[in-house]
């Protein structure tokens, strides 16, 4: 297992991961199922790619 430190001279902020709603939030409003946000391979590598895109180095995946 890698270590990976959370401060140091080395470092020059805070990492920000970001969080992708792969469970059971399928909601882009209250109430309103999105389609397009179900978890499933298409929307789960489109989160990922933009993230990427982005330069977050992790994504947080949640299992439920």
């Amino acid at each position: 297992m890698t270590i990976v430190p959370v401060k140091g001279a080395a470092l020059q902020g805070a990492e920000i991961a970001w969080f992708a709603p792969l469970c059971s939030d399928d909601f882009r409003y209250l109430g309103v199922p999105a389609d397009d946000l179900r978890s499933s391979w298409a929307n789960t590598s489109r989160i990922a790619r933009r993230a990427d895109e982005l330069g977050f180095r992790n994504i947080l995946c949640p299992s439920s």
